[in-house]
């Protein structure tokens, strides 16, 4: 039996019966905490401090393996965050991560540094869904699953623009280098310098660097399929919020696009469907 503060960043927050609230917390030492927390007004703690994705003081009771919320003091409450759902749903997928990665695994103090950093980053990005991408490979690395970009994993032949990065072997190779596309297995992917150098760039840079970069369109377009790819191949799970999110996104800006046709109506049956 214990009393603690604890100062921590809210990762998700589940509704449980009439007046209670599950939350899962990624603390300073970088690892995960589920407590449970009831609701005793509009100001009181559990409405205050379980908001999505908020850094928070917390102070925890500790009784026979379980936490449970007595009160606390925000830290930052992230609120440029919940006004666009872009951010909001990166977050999330990015929260999702690392509960999958964490709750099993000792505690990762770089992990908490990462979320801090993405966070406020994703706050104000202009390209959110990019980040998270970028900062979800750097997770999986800081993990210990840092994918080899140096040579072929086969035969270490120097990197060249045709190799392909082949999942199953988390590395470069070289067997396909004269074959067509269509000649590739499924789980490779062709390594373009650009992607090449990026992917190297975000295994070596310090947390505070990750993101001082810039990429092309056809760059980001790259980044982002081997991120995913990448993770779904690590964590063996296929995430969904991204994927949902651009697709509303694509069909928003072919709505657009069809509004702004001369004399075309946007009610019209020739609007693009998602």
């Amino acid at each position: 039996m214990s009393h603690q503060t604890r100062r921590a960043f809210v990762l998700r927050s589940v509704p449980y019966g009439e007046n209670r609230r599950i939350l899962d917390l990624l603390t300073k030492e970088g690892e995960i905490l589920t407590l449970s927390c009831h609701k005793t007004g509009k100001m009181g703690p559990a409405n205050v401090l379980s908001q999505p994705f908020i850094l928070a003081d917390f102070e925890l009771f500790y009784y026979k393996y379980r936490y449970s919320l007595n009160g606390g003091q925000m830290v930052y409450p992230f609120a440029g965050l919940q006004a666009d759902f872009d951010r909001m749903t990166a977050l999330a997928h990015l929260a999702e991560v690392y509960l999958d990665a964490l709750k099993s695994q000792v505690a990762q103090p770089q992990a908490y540094d990462l979320w801090a950093y993405t966070a406020s980053r994703i706050e104000q990005s202009s390209q959110p869904l990019l980040d998270v991408r970028i900062s979800q490979f750097k997770f999986l690395c800081l993990l210990g699953f840092m994918p080899w970009l140096f040579d072929c994993v086969t035969c270490h032949r120097a990197y060249e623009p045709s190799m392909v990065f082949n999942f199953h072997l988390s590395g470069l190779e070289c067997r396909y280098l004269h074959a067509g596309p269509g000649d590739r297995p499924s789980h490779s992917l062709a390594m373009s310098p650009g992607l090449w150098s990026a992917l190297r760039y975000i295994v070596q840079a310090d947390v505070p660097s990750l993101f001082n970069f810039q990429a092309s369109p056809e760059l980001q377009a790259e980044l982002q399929t081997f991120s995913d790819a990448y993770l779904e191949q690590i964590m063996e799970k296929n995430y969904t919020r991204l994927r949902l999110s651009q697709e509303a996104e694509a069909f928003s800006q072919r709505l657009a696009q069809a509004r702004q046709k001369p004399g075309q109506n946007p009610q019209s049956a020739d609007l693009p469907k998602l």
